[in-house]
C-alpha cells in the first residue's frame, strides 16, 4: 500500500524588529502598522522595541511643505491637505510616554559645541548597545534559531528589557523602522555588519521603511567625525560624511529594502527619505498619497506581504 503523500511542513514565520519614530514608543507603532501586520501575520511576526530616552516635542518648530518626487507633477491625487503638525501633537499622550533613540539638539541640531556632540552620541550610543545585545550576543550561539522567550505574533516590548532576555529576542530576519527609527535601524545594521566576526551568526537581512530619513544618519556620522576632530585638537565644523556614507552603503550591499514616501510628509522631504534609501544597494522605493504617516491601504498591506514572502524565497 503506497505511502500517503507528505504534507509540506510549513515555513516558520519570518520574525521582524520593529524601530518607532521620534516622540513614539513601541505600543504607539504597534497601533501605526495594525492594519499591516493583521494581513502579514501568518508570514511574519514582530517585536516592537520602546527606546530609553525621552523625547521633547519642542523638536517641532515650522515645517517645511512636501516635496513631489523627482518627476513628478505639485498636484496630488487627492485634494487632502497635508496633516497639520500641531493637531498631530496635540494628539499624543503626555511626554513621560514619548521616546527618541538619541537626543536631537535644540534649537540647532548641528551645533558643534563639543558638549551637545557628546550627548547625541551618548544617547545613540546607549540605544545601540541595547540592540546589538539583540544582534551580537556575546554568546553567539545563543541568537541562532532559537526562541527561548515565548515570542509569536506581535509583541510590544517597553523599556526597560531585562539585559539577560535582550539576546534571547533574536534572532530576527528583518527590521522595520519609521522616520527616526528607520536611521537607527539602518544604523544597527551597519553596526552589526561591520563588526559581525561569525559565520553563523544570523542578521537581519531586509528592511521595511517608511517615512525614512536620513537627517539622523547624518546626525550621527557628523557627529562621530566632530568628536574625532575634537580628540586630534581638529577645527573642522562642518566634516565632510560622504565616504562613511558610502562605507555603510558597501556594508549593508546584501540587505534588500523597501521603502513607502509620503507625497506630501511635510515633516521629512522626499529627498531626506530618497537619500536614505541610497544607503541602500537597489533599493525599492514605493510614493503614496499621504503624509507622514504609516499607509494602511489595500496596496501597501499587498506589497509589504508580497515583500516579505520574497525574501523567504
Amino acid at each position: 500500500m503506497p505511502a500517503p503523500p507528505r504534507t509540506p511542513t510549513p515555513s516558520k514565520p519570518q520574525r521582524i524588529l520593529a524601530f518607532h519614530g521620534y516622540l513614539q514608543s513601541g505600543q504607539i507603532l504597534r497601533n501605526k502598522v495594525g492594519a499591516i501586520t493583521k494581513t502579514v501575520k501568518s508570514n511574519a511576526e514582530f517585536v516592537f522595541l520602546t527606546a530609553h530616552h525621552p523625547a521633547s516635542k519642542d523638536i517641532f518648530g515650522p515645517v517645511s511643505p512636501p516635496t513631489p518626487p523627482p518627476g513628478g507633477s505639485t498636484s496630488f491625487s487627492d485634494s487632502t491637505p497635508p496633516a497639520d503638525v500641531d493637531e498631530q501633537l496635540s494628539s499624543l499622550p503626555s511626554e513621560p510616554y514619548l521616546f527618541g533613540w538619541y537626543d536631537i539638539p535644540q534649537p540647532t541640531p548641528l551645533s558643534t559645541d563639543p558638549d551637545v556632540v557628546s550627548r547625541v552620541l551618548s544617547t545613540y550610543r546607549d540605544s545601540l548597545r541595547t540592540i546589538s545585545s539583540i544582534f551580537l550576543p556575546r554568546r553567539h550561539e545563543s541568537a541562532v534559531d532559537t526562541r527561548a522567550l515565548p515570542l509569536s505574533g506581535v509583541v510590544t516590548l517597553e523599556y526597560p528589557v531585562a539585559d539577560d532576555d535582550l539576546p534571547r529576542l533574536g534572532p530576527f530576519d528583518g527590521v522595520l523602522g519609521f522616520s527616526m527609527g528607520c536611521a537607527m535601524a539602518a544604523m544597527s545594521l551597519f553596526e552589526a555588519n561591520r563588526k559581525n566576526d561569525s559565520t553563523t551568526l544570523k542578521l537581519p537581512r531586509y528592511g521595511i521603511f517608511f517615512c525614512g530619513t536620513s537627517r539622523g544618519v547624518d546626525l550621527i556620522l557628523r557627529n562621530e567625525l566632530l568628536e574625532s576632530g575634537y580628540r586630534s585638537g581638529g577645527q573642522d565644523e562642518n566634516p565632510d560624511i560622504s565616504s562613511r556614507f558610502s562605507q555603510m552603503r558597501e556594508q549593508m550591499k546584501s540587505i534588500k529594502t523597501l521603502h513607502f514616501i509620503g507625497k506630501k510628509d511635510a515633516v521629512v522631504p522626499n529627498e531626506l527619505s530618497i537619500r536614505f534609501a541610497d544607503l541602500f544597494t537597489d533599493p525599492e522605493i514605493i510614493y503614496f498619497d499621504g503624509g507622514h504617516v504609516v499607509p494602511g491601504d489595500a496596496p501597501t498591506r499587498k506589497k509589504v506581504l508580497e515583500f516579505i514572502r520574497a525574501q523567504n524565497s
